[in-house]
C-alpha cells in the first residue's frame, strides 16, 4: 500500500508546483533530488524555508513546505511530513491554488493513515474529495474515492468501505469512463475478497473484466485478469482457473510490460505449484520471473517465490541449487525482514555448516581413495574409506532432514508476512492405528467433538478428568485416545487449539483492542506467561512477534493487490 500511496504522491508533486521562473528553479532544485538524495533535498529545502522566511528568497511558503513535507514523507518521518502540510495550508490562501490544496489534504491523509490516526485520515480524504469533484479531475477523483474505500476496509467497515467505491463506480460510470468504472469494480472484488465473499467478489471481477475489454487498454486488461486468476488460485477453484487459462495466456501475451510479464509467471508457477505439483515447469516460471521481481523490489511474491522454489528443488533432489537459493532467500530476510526473521537466518546458517562438513567428508574420501594405492595400507583404507562413506551418508541423510525441516519453517515465516489468514487443521494421524485401535479412534472423535466443537479448550481448567467424566470413560482411555488420534498428549492437544484461537485473535482486525493477557484468557490460558510460553513453542515467535507480522503482511497484501 505504500508503494500506492508513495507513486500517488510524486505524480502529484510533480504536478501542482507552478510558480514563477526563478521560484520554480529553486523548487526544481529540491525535486531533482527526490527520491534520490533526501539528505541533500532536506538540507536545501531548510535552507531556502529560512531564507523565504527572512526575506532573502521570494518563494511561495505554501509550495516550499508542501515539497519539504514530500521529502520528510520519502524520509518517513510522517509527523513531521504532516507538520509541513499543514504549514503549506496555512500559508495558501482561500481559492489561491485548488489543486495544491487538494493534494495537500490527500497526503494529509496518507500520513495520518501510515500513524494510525484513522479518524483525520478519513477528514482529510473527504476534504480531498471535494476538491476533485470541484475539479471534475478523474484521477484525483478516483484516488480519493479508493482511499476512502481502502481506508474502511482496514477498518473492517465494509459497508462504508463499499459505499465510497460504489460511488466512485457510479460517478465514472455517469461520466462514461470505462476504464475507471473497470477500476472501481476491481477494487470492490478486492473488498469482497477481504471480506470472505467470494460470490460477490468474483461477480465484481468478471464485470470489471468485461468493461475493460471494451477499451484499447491492452495492459489494464492483462494486469486486471492476472489479479482475477491469482484470486481463483487463493480459493483454489482451480476448474475455473483452467477455464480461464486459454483467455488468460491470449491476453498476456500481447504485455510489453516486465514487471506485469513477472507477475503472470508468477501467477502461471503458484498454479502449477498448488494444482498440478509440476516443480520442474514451476521453478521454469519463477526462474524468468525472479530478475524483474528483484527490480521492482517485489516483496510480497519474492516472499512467496524463494520458499517454493527451494522446495520444488527440493522435491527435485537437486542440492546445489537448494543451496544457492537458500543463500539468497537469507540475503532477502535480512534485507525486507530483518527484525522479524533471526531465528529463520540461524537456522539458514546451520544448514550452510553441515553442508561445508559435508563437503569435507567428500575431500576426504578422495584423498583415501588416492591412498589406496599403497598395497601396505590397502585393508586399512578399505576400512576407512567404508568408515567415511557412513559418515558422509549419515551427513547426507542429516542434511536431508534438515533441508525438509527447514523447508517447513520457511513456509511458516512467509505465511507470517505473505499470507492473508492462518490456517489450523487438527493433526490426525493414522499411521500407528491398527484394527484392535478402531474402539480407541472412535472415542478420539468424541473426545475432539467435545474439546474442539464445543469449544471446551477455551476454558482454563479444564482437565483429563473433566473430559473423561464427560464422556462416561477412565483418564487412562482419553490419554491414549488423544495421543492415537492426534499423536499429541492430551495437554498439548488442548493447547494447540487454544494457540489456534489466539492466533485468530492477533491477525484479526481488531487486534489493536485486545493486549496480550486479553488474548491470554480469551484462549483459555489462565496466566499470560504460561501462554505466551506455549505460543512461542508452537509457532517460533511471541505473541507480540506474531501481532506486527499479521498487520505488517495485510499491508504488504494490499501493496500487492493495489
Amino acid at each position: 500500500m505504500k508503494a500506492f500511496f508513495t507513486g500517488i504522491i510524486l505524480f502529484i508533486g510533480t504536478c501542482f508546483l507552478g510558480i514563477s521562473q526563478d521560484a520554480q528553479n529553486k523548487l526544481d532544485s529540491l525535486q531533482q533530488y527526490i527520491p534520490t538524495n533526501l539528505k541533500l533535498a532536506d538540507s536545501l529545502g531548510q535552507n531556502y524555508l529560512y531564507q523565504t522566511e527572512s526575506g532573502e528568497l521570494d518563494l511561495s511558503l505554501s509550495k516550499l513546505n508542501y515539497t519539504l513535507g514530500l521529502i520528510n514523507y520519502y524520509l518517513g518521518r510522517y509527523q513531521l511530513s504532516s507538520k509541513y502540510y499543514n504549514d503549506a495550508l496555512e500559508h495558501l490562501q482561500e481559492g489561491e491554488d485548488p489543486e495544491l490544496e487538494a493534494s495537500i489534504w490527500n497526503n494529509l491523509g496518507i500520513n495520518y493513515e501510515f500513524s494510525n490516526d484513522f479518524e483525520k485520515a478519513i477528514d482529510s480524504y473527504l476534504k480531498s474529495l471535494d476538491y476533485a469533484l470541484a475539479k471534475k479531475d478523474s484521477f484525483s477523483i478516483y484516488q480519493s474515492y479508493l482511499n476512502l474505500g481502502l481506508i474502511y476496509t482496514r477498518l473492517t467497515d465494509y459497508s462504508q468501505s463499499e459505499k465510497y467505491l460504489q460511488q466512485a463506480y457510479d460517478y465514472f460510470s455517469k461520466e462514461d469512463d470505462l476504464l475507471n468504472s473497470a477500476l472501481a469494480l476491481q477494487n470492490l472484488g478486492i473488498l469482497y475478497r477481504s471480506a470472505k465473499n467470494d460470490s460477490a467478489a468474483r461477480d465484481y471481477f468478471q464485470r470489471a473484466i468485461a468493461l475493460i475489454e471494451q477499451t484499447d487498454n491492452t495492459q489494464g486488461l492483462a494486469s486486471l485478469y492476472n489479479d482475477y486468476m491469482y484470486y481463483l488460485l487463493t480459493i483454489n477453484d482451480f476448474q475455473a482457473f483452467e477455464n480461464g487459462l486459454p483467455k488468460f495466456e491470449a491476453i498476456t501475451q500481447q504485455v510489453d510490460n516486465d514487471y506485469l510479464a513477472a507477475s503472470v509467471k508468477v501467477t502461471m508457477g503458484n498454479y502449477h505449484y498448488s494444482a498440478k505439483k509440476n516443480y520442474s515447469l514451476v521453478i521454469k516460471f519463477y526462474t524468468d520471473a525472479l530478475h524483474a521481481l528483484q527490480e521492482y523490489e517485489a516483496v510480497p511474491q519474492l516472499s512467496i517465490v524463494y520458499p517454493n522454489l527451494i522446495d520444488c528443488y527440493l522435491q527435485s533432489g537437486n542440492k546445489f541449487e537448494v543451496t544457492e537459493y537458500l543463500k539468497k532467500y537469507e540475503t532477502f530476510l535480512t534485507t525486507y525482514y530483518a527484525a522479524e526473521s533471526a531465528e529463520k537466518i540461524a537456522e539458514l546458517r546451520a544448514v550452510h555448516e553441515v553442508a561445508q562438513k559435508e563437503a569435507e567428508a567428500q575431500l576426504l574420501v578422495e584423498k583415501l581413495k588416492q591412498k589406496n594405492r599403497v598395497l601396505l595400507f590397502s585393508f586399512a583404507v578399505g576400512g576407512l574409506f567404508l568408515i567415511i562413506s557412513l559418515v558422509t551418508a549419515y551427513f547426507l541423510w542429516m542434511l536431508r532432514k534438515k533441508d525438509k525441516a527447514l523447508v517447513a519453517r520457511s513456509i511458516e515465516i512467509n505465511n507470517l508476512v505473505a499470507q492473508d489468514s492462518f490456517r489450523h487443521a487438527p493433526f490426525i494421524s493414522q499411521v500407528n492405528i491398527s484394527q484392535n485401535s478402531t474402539q480407541m479412534y472412535e472415542l478420539f472423535g468424541r473426545i475432539k467433538q467435545f474439546i474442539v466443537t464445543q469449544e471446551k479448550f477455551l476454558d482454563p481448567n479444564l482437565k483429563l478428568s473433566d473430559v473423561a467424566q464427560a464422556l462416561g470413560t477412565n483418564e487412562k482411555y482419553i490419554s491414549q485416545a488423544t495421543f492415537l488420534g492426534s499423536n499429541m498428549r492430551f495437554n498439548a492437544f488442548v493447547n494447540f487449539y487454544r494457540i489456534n484461537r489466539a492466533k485468530q485473535l492477533l491477525q484479526s482486525d481488531l487486534h489493536k483492542q485486545y493486549s496480550i493477557g486479553d488474548v491470554a484468557r480469551n484462549s483459555g490460558f489462565s496466566h499470560q506467561t504460561t501462554f505466551q510460553g506455549k505460543f512461542k513453542e508452537q509457532t517460533g515467535v511471541t505473541p507480540f512477534t506474531f501481532q506486527r507480522l499479521a498487520s505488517l503482511n495485510k499491508e504488504k497484501d494490499s501493496a500487492s493487490e493495489e
